[in-house]
């Protein structure tokens, strides 16, 4: 899961959703519910802005709202993709967030459609 967020980090950052957070500015977050509907979302705070992001169609998603209920009506926009988003291993799916893409898809690899 750190690994998923230091390239949700990088994404947002090449993507330029992500914002500078002044200094002293985090302080203790309430507890709250996103409408989000998915397998995997991960949503971030950045300053004012929510920003979640998830795979979908083969790819990572990003959405960015004001409020955690927000996310959920808030237009989507990839930010990264690649032929095989989820790998399965074993008896477990993974979502493969590697930053770039492979030649061939592992022998193994489920196809994006399946897994959104």
């Amino acid at each position: 899961m750190l690994v998923f967020r230091g390239l949700l980090v990088l994404t947002l950052a090449f993507a330029g959703l992500g914002a500078a957070v002044p200094a002293g500015a985090e302080g203790p977050v309430p507890l709250g519910r996103t409408s989000l509907r998915a397998a995997d979302p991960s949503v971030i705070r950045v300053g004012g802005t929510y920003i979640s992001a998830q795979s979908a169609g083969g790819g990572i998603h990003v959405r960015q709202a004001s409020s955690p209920d927000g996310l959920a009506s808030a237009a989507s926009r990839q930010v990264w993709s690649d032929t095989a988003t989820w790998v399965r291993s074993g008896h477990r799916r993974s979502c493969r967030t590697a930053a770039g893409t492979t030649s061939t898809s592992p022998p193994d690899a489920v196809p994006p459609t399946a897994c959104t």
